[in-house]
């Protein structure tokens, strides 16, 4: 299956993207090859919310039976990239999710893990998280243990992350899932936290395909 080249604008005014795709409808494997084809053209082009969209267009075509196969998605303004999340509702409003006790909140503002770190030194990983406070998206780099305990992820307060005792717990669930729900979505690269030279890199920090992920350099010792 193959779509023309769409604009920004042709996503933001016209039904036609929308339309292409929901052709494939009666064709189950068709319908979530053409969803992810044309997600893919649409953030080529800066539109970070197709699945949202098109979720919407299903529901106002009455495509009810199928609407499944067009996966709960972030929606954030703004967002470096749109992730399927799962159960969860990630907007504007906040990230939530329904329990036995009713809706949860994980988080009050938009947050989501947009690249993987790879460290070559030990190999183990980190995430790069991006969230919104305000008007200004921000980014950090913390490790998966930190990220994976409802303890440790507190310290995140201190970056400007709205984490504490109450919604721990669930921002930990929240950000596993936007993890393994898009493993492949999500940017793989190699990183490094030492500066000083790299065997088959270069110098670091000044080496391309090879990221930082350590301390402040103003606080890392050289390595050589």
């Amino acid at each position: 299956m193959t779509f023309r080249e769409y604009t920004k604008e042709d996503f933001l005014s016209s039904p036609e993207p929308f339309e292409m795709v929901y052709r494939q409808r009666d064709n189950g494997f068709a319908f979530t090859q053409a969803i992810e084809q044309m997600a893919c053209i649409a953030q080529s082009v800066g539109v970070r919310n197709f699945k949202t969209l098109f979720r919407e267009y299903c529901k106002a075509m009455g495509l009810r039976e199928k609407e499944n196969a067009v996966k709960n998605t972030t929606n954030f303004s703004g967002q470096p990239i749109e992730l399927d999340c799962g159960n969860w509702i990630a907007d504007d409003d906040g990230i939530r999710v329904e329990t036995e006790m009713g809706e949860m909140m994980a988080c009050i503002h938009p947050i989501l893990p947009t690249k993987r770190l790879v460290n070559i030194d030990n190999n183990t990983e980190k995430l790069k998280i991006e969230y919104k406070k305000g008007n200004f998206w921000r980014s950090l780099v913390e490790s998966k243990r930190t990220l994976a305990s409802a303890s440790q992820i507190l310290d995140l307060a201190e970056r400007g992350v709205a984490v504490n005792s109450e919604n721990a717990r669930l921002l930990v669930r929240y950000l596993h899932d936007a993890e393994n729900l898009n493993y492949e979505r999500i940017e793989e690269v190699s990183s490094i936290g030492r500066l000083g030279w790299v065997k088959d890199y270069g110098f670091s920090l000044y080496v391309e395909h090879l990221e930082f992920d350590g301390e402040c350099p103003a606080r890392t010792f050289l390595t050589v």
